[in-house]
């Protein structure tokens, strides 16, 4: 275990490097639904077919494969609607998906397309990284596209608690000579309190933006539902949502969130796992 945790800390250094030395300032729009609505964004744990908006080390954790359809709309406002869709399939200790999210309207658009890879390392390390393709529209104006990179990894310190990080557009791409495609990275904690109830703790931190301190937590009620919380510390919004799980292995969360600022926001995620 100690050897495993070495070879995190590592990694997460040169996550750090990679992120200081990257500059970056765009529009930066939130994919992956009720997933990351209902629990303040603090997806940097997340595993399983939600993993691969937030995380793409915790596709690993996926049994054989998964679809997921999630949508949200920022503080109730159209022009701000993004929907995503994503697929993944377990072969052994890998696991493959594709994403593909769009954001905007007629006059702004952003849309993002993916191609993801995760493997096992170790028993209790997981590594992930998926390849995009970046495309923006103006009207009026014309477009431009560009491609870029994320890695991430997850690892258990014990049979509770586990840790990760993540860190998309570690280079600095340029969209015009004034815009920059904006670097992000999280690291966060994963802690299983029992068996119905999971805690999540994240930092992210985009560049030319302070960072943001992020609390979970997802209590399990009854077997089939399962309620959902959290806050984001820094934008002082507050995050929550039901989740509904079928025996079947399909999924229907809800999420909802309100900031002090800007309002309220609502998103919906229907995903089917095997």
């Amino acid at each position: 275990m100690i050897f495993r945790f070495k070879i995190l800390l590592c990694c997460l250094g040169l996550l750090l490097l990679f992120t200081n030395d990257s500059i970056g300032q765009s529009s930066n729009f939130s994919i992956g639904g009720a997933h990351t609505l209902s629990l303040g964004s603090a997806g940097t744990m997340f595993t399983g077919i939600e993993s691969i908006y937030t995380n793409p080390a915790g596709l690993t954790e996926l049994e054989q494969y998964g679809f997921d359809v999630s949508y949200d709309r920022r503080f109730n406002l159209n022009e701000l609607a993004t929907v995503s869709i994503a697929g993944a399939k377990k072969l052994g200790k890998n696991a493959i998906g594709v994403s593909v999210s769009r954001f905007g309207y007629a006059a702004y658009s952003e849309s993002r397309a993916g191609l993801t890879y995760a493997r096992k390392l170790f028993d209790k390390v997981s590594i992930g990284g998926s390849f995009h393709y970046l495309g923006y529209n103006v009207e009026n104006y014309g477009s431009a596209s560009r491609f870029t990179f994320d890695i991430g990894l997850q690892s258990e310190i014990n049979d509770k608690l586990s840790i990760g990080a993540y860190i998309f557009n570690p280079a600095s791409i340029s969209i015009t000579d004034e815009q920059d495609v904006p670097s992000r990275m999280g690291i966060g904690l994963r802690y299983t309190a029992s068996s119905k109830a999971r805690i999540y703790l994240d930092i992210s931190k985009t560049i030319n933006r302070n960072p943001e301190f992020k609390f979970a937590v997802d209590y399990q009620l009854v077997e089939s539902f399962s309620l959902r919380g959290g806050a984001n510390i820094s934008q002082s919004s507050l995050h929550f949502g039901p989740a509904y799980h079928l025996k079947n292995g399909l999924s229907i969360i809800g999420g909802y969130s309100f900031d002090n600022r800007l309002g309220h926001s609502t998103g919906l995620s229907i995903s089917y796992v095997r």
